[in-house]
């Protein structure tokens, strides 16, 4: 009411200042989406050999439905330590879009372009990783990837989703960087307390879903349970995946004998000196 004509001091002598408004209000903006970044689970990105062939060794479809043993895949196992073995360096290719009986991520990636208005490269990303390795390396080169997709976009925060492990990692990430440059994070099956099946993977291998029912009932399985417990070994995500104490407390997990007839439940503790018993990787 003392200046109703808006006329003030004019502004001089170097006074430095921050605008409180980031857009002029008087010329329209159309609302922009954030780019959004997929981040699929363990086993959910191609491994491609960085030597001898430069075939695809996972998931190479064919192969192990041809070959009985899949020992072909025994390069994938890393040293004890959970370090890439120089002798069989990989490289990493594209998530995994689909295999012959499931469509994994073709369908999310087709519905967010034809009806959520995404278009791949521009504003719809994907985070292929080598999924043998720890959530905490990964989570650095999600970073990377995050701060270039908003860098090249001219976008202030992103949204993700993260499908199974790929949730943990991001927030691996969130832990070691904060959530300011994540504005929405949809988990698809992310096992926040852990993923039950991991204890069997190691101590007697899995197929992994790798398999087609017969009658409704029987199962022909196309991977081997000896060379997945052999990959899992020294996995370090694998690890990473093992039930919490909060999920053996609250769910129960192994039991390895009964009282009377029902079963005796271990806790956390000796659930894991049990899996040492086993002979897996002591120190992960």
């Amino acid at each position: 009411s003392t200046n109703p004509d808006g006329i003030g001091d004019e502004v001089s002598d170097s006074i430095s200042f921050i605008p409180f408004l980031k857009s002029d209000p008087l010329i329209p903006t159309i609302p922009t989406k954030n780019p959004v970044i997929i981040i699929p689970g363990v086993m959910g990105t191609e491994l491609i050999r960085d030597y001898g062939d430069k075939d695809e060794i996972w998931p190479a479809i064919s192969n192990i439905i041809i070959s009985p043993f899949d020992n072909f895949l025994r390069e994938l196992e890393l040293l004890l330590n959970g370090e890439t073995n120089l002798d069989f360096p990989m490289k990493v290719g594209d998530i995994i879009r689909d295999v012959p009986t499931s469509n994994i991520f073709n369908g999310l990636v087709s519905e967010l372009e034809n009806n959520g208005g995404y278009k791949e490269g521009e504003n719809l990303f994907v985070f292929p990783y080598d999924w043998r390795l720890s959530n905490v390396k990964n989570s650095e080169l999600l970073k990377e990837k995050i701060d270039k997709v908003i860098s090249d976009s001219g976008s202030e925060k992103v949204d993700i989703i993260a499908h199974s492990m790929g949730g943990l990692l991001t927030k691996e990430y969130i832990k070691e960087n904060g959530e300011d440059k994540i504005d929405h994070l949809i988990f698809l099956g992310t096992p926040h307390l852990g993923a039950p099946k991991v204890y069997k993977a190691l101590v007697y291998g899995d197929s992994m879903g790798f398999s087609i029912s017969i009658n409704n009932s029987d199962l022909i399985k196309f991977l081997n349970n000896g060379v997945v417990k052999a990959i899992s070994q020294n996995m370090p995500s694998i690890y990473e995946l093992l039930p919490s104490r909060k999920y053996v407390s609250d769910l129960r997990y192994i039991s390895e004998k009964t009282i009377g007839s029902d079963p005796a439940y271990l806790d956390y503790d000796a659930t894991k000196n049990l899996l040492i018993e086993k002979k897996v990787n002591q120190p992960m």
